[in-house]
């Protein structure tokens, strides 16, 4: 996890994106997951703070391309 593993971007009800790291994340229903052990704020993210349940998710890999 403290390595960048797990990390989640999440939208705020501002519309901005929080960034979140999750030590676990267990299924709990179809496209459903709880999430545990959370460090939140990542990367100076703190003013985007405030999902509200359903929000939306991205998980966040290397694999993800920069857009311009």
């Amino acid at each position: 996890m403290l390595n960048g593993a797990n990390a989640f971007a999440i939208e705020g009800a501002s519309g901005e994106w929080e960034i979140v790291q999750a030590r676990r994340a267990d299924l709990v229903g179809p496209g459903q997951y709880q999430f545990s052990g959370l460090l939140r704020a990542q990367q100076g993210t703190e003013g985007a703070m405030g999902a509200n349940a359903g929000a939306r998710m991205v998980l966040l890999t290397r694999q993800l391309a920069r857009w311009r």
